[in-house]
């Protein structure tokens, strides 16, 4: 009998022991990126943000009254390669917005572009968002340019313009470094090349911007020319007390001491995009959210304008998957 119970604990006890696999609970944020531009220089960063109400209603009509909760910064570098995301407190911050409804608060997760030295409570400039649909254990989203709370698409893709090479001075050597948005068919009749005016209106920090890009050399060659005011499109641009015609654009590069570029050897162009303008002092190269591109035909003449083409597309993607 002894020896039954012996053998019956030890069985029992053997029994008791076993143990079941647990499968591992899933992460509450995932984030799949595609095609991101990489960040410009040391000063620039991304950060992610959720959105949640203000109230304890999770209801995307609340937006506007919401709370901005920041999930994680990082950057991308030029190979496209995503560094410092961290996304190990974002549950928690989440919840101390939101205790009632925690991950299922969430309607909206935003991209921003940041300056490093100087993030604040809120997106200063949108750059992709996504509305969160789903279930109530999984939420899901693909972040995207285009996105309602990013930029007015619909506005965007008929924003047009027209540019035209040639200095209001009388020496031909500016003629072909010289590229303005303006229709002029000589040196003294010019008129705006930018339309709509007003431009449509973006929120934040974001800016248009004109640029030469000159690929005839072994590296391109970024020239700034300046922001352009959106409200009177078809004005001076934010660098312009050197340029010879009331518009924008100017000269390339912008250092009237150095040589001019010659942009009429059919490798260049003139580009209008969206700078987030967060750095302290001027882009040194365009931030990829293209608008408007024309290319400077090989011996493009000197007060024949050409077109711009609107080339806006919103390329760039995240895939959102929160499980709640």
């Amino acid at each position: 009998m002894k020896y039954f119970l012996l053998i019956s604990a030890f069985f029992i006890g053997f029994v008791g022991c076993k143990s079941t696999p647990t499968t591992p609970a899933p992460a509450p944020f995932t984030f799949t990126f595609h095609n991101l531009p990489p960040n410009r220089s040391a000063g620039e960063m991304y950060v992610l943000w959720a959105e949640v109400p203000a109230s304890s209603a999770p209801s995307p009509i609340l937006h506007g009254t919401n709370k901005s909760v920041l999930l994680s910064s990082f950057t991308v570098n030029d190979t496209g390669g995503v560094i410092g995301l961290d996304l190990s407190k974002a549950e928690s911050s989440v919840k101390a917005a939101s205790p009632v409804n925690g991950l299922r608060a969430i309607f909206d997760i935003e991209l921003s572009v940041e300056r490093t030295d100087s993030v604040g409570t809120k997106p200063s400039s949108v750059f992709m968002a996504t509305t969160i649909t789903g279930t109530a254990s999984k939420g899901i989203g693909t972040m995207t340019e285009t996105d309602e709370e990013a930029f007015d698409s619909v506005a965007i893709s008929k924003v047009e313009a027209f540019a035209t090479l040639g200095s209001a001075v009388k020496t031909q050597k500016y003629d072909s470094g010289e590229v303005y948005l303006m229709k002029a068919t000589s040196r003294t009749n010019a008129t705006g090349g930018i339309s709509p005016d007003p431009l449509p209106f973006q929120e934040g920090n974001w800016q248009y911007a004109v640029w030469t890009i000159d690929s005839s050399h072994t590296f391109p060659v970024f020239t700034f020319l300046g922001y352009i005011n959106s409200q009177t499109a078809n004005s001076k641009d934010s660098k312009s007390s050197k340029d010879n015609y009331p518009f924008p654009g100017g000269k390339s590069p912008s250092d009237s001491s150095t040589v001019l570029l010659n942009l009429t050897k059919g490798r260049s162009g003139v580009l209008v995009n969206l700078e987030p303008n967060v750095l302290p002092g001027d882009p040194v190269k365009p931030f990829d959210l293209w608008i408007l591109w024309g290319h400077i035909t090989e011996g493009q003449q000197i007060f024949q304008p050409f077109p711009l083409v609107n080339i806006f597309r919103g390329k760039p993607s995240i895939e959102v998957t929160i499980n709640r």
